[in-house]
């Protein structure tokens, strides 16, 4: 939404001396941005300049990217461009991950970072780092219709998939069942033997199940 006078206004009277931005996704103009003593920093779930966007965590698992971390930097009039001011690599022990599950340790790890440079950067004491906007990469823009797989695809970019949309547009195939096609979202699988092994499943209109009940009852991929 537009600031208008008098929420700048409101603003200016706090006497801030740093905004923190998070999950705003929208540019500030400069007018806000320069009120506080310090800026405004903003907090965002890549190692930037990877994934620049609204959505960074399914962005690094779709493209099997392992470099994953958080990056807090210094808003600018551009989306995720200004300089940082701190970032933190995670090590992630089982890939793929799902999105819920690595946001949830991102929002955590992202406070321990903030909190622990906030003196720091209020005292003058870091120096913001230009990004190297050469090696930048944009989070896609995604529909519904991404979250369709084919199940006799590749097994390890189907599972990529259903671990990157578990709590967004999530993912789904068709199956065959008494002469009728059934539209089913997949809700959790894994590889085995370099197949994917399906675990649960939601059939349209069903409560949620195991896969092995749910093809007990006649269904068959389509």
């Amino acid at each position: 939404e537009k600031f208008d006078e008098d929420a700048a206004a409101a603003l200016r009277a706090v006497a801030a001396d740093v905004f923190i931005v998070i999950y705003y996704g929208k540019v500030l103009p400069k007018s806000i941005l320069d009120i506080p003593r310090r800026g405004t920093l903003n907090v965002h779930f890549s190692l930037l300049p990877r994934w620049r966007g609204t959505s960074p965590v399914r962005a690094a698992i779709l493209n099997d990217d392992k470099e994953v971390g958080t990056s807090i930097i210094l808003l600018d009039e551009k989306i995720d461009h200004g300089p940082i001011v701190a970032q933190k690599k995670l090590d992630i022990s089982d890939w793929p991950p799902r999105a819920s599950a690595l946001e949830e340790r991102m929002t955590l790890e992202s406070a321990k970072l903030l909190v622990g440079i906030l003196p720091s950067w209020l005292a003058g004491d870091i120096e913001a780092q230009e990004q190297n906007h050469d090696l930048a990469t944009q989070c896609p823009t995604l529909t519904k219709d991404d979250g369709r797989i084919e199940l006799s695809g590749n097994a390890y970019q189907n599972l990529l998939k259903i671990r990157a949309f578990d709590t967004t547009i999530g993912t789904h195939s068709f199956f065959e069942r008494n002469g009728k096609q059934v539209r089913v979202q997949i809700l959790d699988a894994h590889i085995e033997n370099q197949k994917l092994v399906i675990d649960s499943v939601k059939p349209e209109g069903k409560k949620e199940m195991r896969y092995e009940e749910f093809l007990r009852s006649g269904a068959q991929p389509a």
